[in-house]
């Protein structure tokens, strides 16, 4: 029988499922199909609930390419339901400038994990030198609440009103002359000629030659830009932009069909898709691969149509003529997730100097496909041996990792020695919870020392070390859902008398241990599985099914802050959420 401590109370679940219903209806509105039913039911949250509309502002504004670096649950089109306004005038700058710094602390205010307080921190700095030429951007945001709260001429929040323009005005705008033409969404060891800064996050028209790394911007019209170095690129206006060298690729939605890039002697004008476009800096070629949809290829001088390239299509060009060719390499054309990638691999060497880092896993198939190799600088756990799981895709494209799909896949690896504290940090990404207990990385055996980190049926880590006896151990935080990649976190400490688990940066699961006489010793350990010896010979298998793609162990307890920012620089995505859906039901003893 359940303790009565742990059972949530009624109106807590009714909470839970309350907002559970509310995301629903908040993906169903950003992706343009829901019902007459859940239309009205949204109003009717949005108009009730201060919270509800802090949140979808948070959406509205990460479409609007706003919100940069903010997690959010869900994110459909790019606001093509309601058109765009980056160059609308405000009538009163002063008031909008308060209308933007209550959106502003309304946003930092549903922020709801500590990783992401520098970054917003500078966000908010960044608002306070722009707001005059970013409050269209917040007005487009609040037209499209006025939207469905009624079109409302008023809006509050927390007693303060929020003037908002007519959705008609919002609409009816001139693409050609915008002041924000489109904002840096994220980056990976960028650097711009003429000392620009990356912390300038805006876009005006003009010339930008990138030296080094991998950009993402996004256009007011909609349109995602992404570049790589070296690159020199133009942009004119919203639907406009001439690339002199370099790869781009243009990913763009329906409200900026039309959007072209022109080269010296041909324009690839874009019908609403995804192209990539590379333009030799020695010889002028232009290479232009079509990923989905169309693009028409006009002459430069007189923009006629010369071609039109459908998907999986591909074309060359040098001094306005076609050239034969085989099919482009398409990884010479940079993708969004390519700029986590980089940044991940950047980020992960200076990891490795950490000397209490004593296992560094980054899951990058080599030679030797049947060896996990340990890259810490440090590296006192040995290499894995790999049984069984297969070499598949990982968080990003290009990087790998490994799938668990059978009852006797493992990798083992030892960890030698005797410890006061340890962490373990494991990117995972769960396919089913068939199992009662799912291992994500266990010592061999069950004695006293020895490492045990794993799930149950319902997704809710455990764990700790052998023996080591605990005052409490409870779940204070959201399971580890399905086929979504989740950063989970172990960590042990003697000296504090500590063991949780964290995940994506949020513990979930505390223990207080009561004796600090006692060894870490996790010695011969498996990854996605555990050897059952005699006393649990009949038990089913704790075998994984899933993917991990990244592993790493620490002789030290990591902090809060660290494991937050291990979560910021190994995110998959710019919309990957930290948050989880909760349990539907009453937790389980642990």
């Amino acid at each position: 029988m359940m303790d009565e401590q742990n059972e949530p109370s009624r109106s807590s679940l009714q909470a839970l499922r309350r907002d559970r219903e509310y995301i629903e209806l908040l993906s169903l509105a950003i992706d343009g199909t829901p019902s007459e039913k859940d239309f009205t039911n949204l109003q009717e949250r949005l108009k009730t609930d201060s919270e509800a509309r802090k949140h979808y502002i948070r959406h509205r504004l990460l479409e609007a390419g706003i919100a940069r670096e903010v997690s959010v649950d869900a994110v459909g089109g790019m606001v093509d339901q309601i058109g765009y306004a980056a160059d609308v005038k405000p009538v009163d700058s002063e008031a909008e400038v308060r209308s933007l710094e209550a959106l502003s602390r309304s946003i930092e205010t549903a922020s709801s994990y500590r990783g992401v307080t520098q970054r917003q921190s500078r966000w908010s700095m960044w608002i306070g030198q722009h707001a005059a030429v970013i409050i269209p951007w917040v007005m487009l945001v609040g037209g499209c609440v006025a939207v469905l709260i009624g079109q409302r001429p008023n809006f509050w929040f927390e007693g303060e009103s929020v003037v908002l323009p007519s959705p008609v005005a919002v609409a009816q705008v001139d693409h050609t002359d915008a002041q924000v033409t489109a904002m840096l969404v994220d980056e990976a060891g960028a650097k711009f000629a003429d000392n620009r800064s990356t912390d300038d996050v805006i876009f005006s028209p003009g010339d930008y030659e990138l030296l080094e790394g991998t950009v993402h911007l996004r256009f007011a019209s909609g349109v995602d830009l992404v570049m790589k170095a070296p690159a020199k690129l133009a942009i004119d206006d919203l639907l406009h932009a001439r690339l002199a060298f370099g790869a781009v690729r243009a990913i763009v939605p329906p409200s900026a069909v039309g959007f072209t890039i022109a080269t010296t002697d041909v324009n690839f004008e874009d019908v609403g898709t995804e192209f990539g476009l590379n333009v030799s800096k020695k010889t002028g070629e232009s290479t232009m691969q079509v990923f989905d949809g169309q693009v028409n290829v006009r002459e430069s001088a007189t923009n006629g149509l010369m071609k039109s390239v459908y998907e999986g299509d591909w074309v060359r060009y040098a001094n306005g003529k076609a050239k034969q060719g085989g099919e482009p390499d398409g990884q010479q054309f940079p993708s969004p997730g390519e700029i986590g990638y980089l940044r991940w691999k950047t980020i992960g060497q200076h990891h490795t100097d950490d000397p209490s880092l004593i296992g560094w896993f980054p899951f990058i198939k080599k030679e030797d496909s049947e060896t996990l190799f340990n890259s810490a600088s440090n590296s006192v756990v040995t290499s894995g041996r790999i049984h069984g799981p297969r070499w598949v895709s990982g968080r990003w494209a290009g990087k790998e990792a490994l799938l668990f799909d059978r009852d006797t896949d493992f990798v083992e690896f030892e960890i030698p020695g005797e410890y006061q504290e340890i962490t373990v940090a494991v990117w995972l990404q769960v396919d089913r919870l068939d199992r009662e207990m799912i291992a994500i990385c266990n010592s061999n055996h069950g004695d006293d020392g020895d490492l045990h980190f794993q799930m149950n049926r319902y997704g809710l880590p455990r764990g700790g070390i052998m023996g080591a006896p605990r005052e409490e151990l409870r779940w204070v935080g959201d399971p580890v859902p399905i086929g979504k990649w989740v950063h989970v976190v172990s960590v042990t400490s003697i000296p504090d008398c500590r063991s949780d688990i964290y995940v994506n940066g949020k513990i979930v699961t505390q223990s207080t241990l009561v004796q600090s006489d006692f060894k870490i010793s996790p010695g011969v350990c498996r990854l996605g599985n555990w050897v059952s010896y005699a006393q649990f010979s009949e038990r089913p298998p704790r075998s994984l099914r899933g993917r991990m793609d990244e592993v790493a162990i620490w002789k030290r307890a990591l902090t809060d802050e660290e494991i937050s920012t291990l979560v910021d620089e190994g995110r998959p995505s710019l919309v990957w959420s930290r948050d989880n859906p909760p349990l539907e039901h009453p937790l389980p003893k642990p």
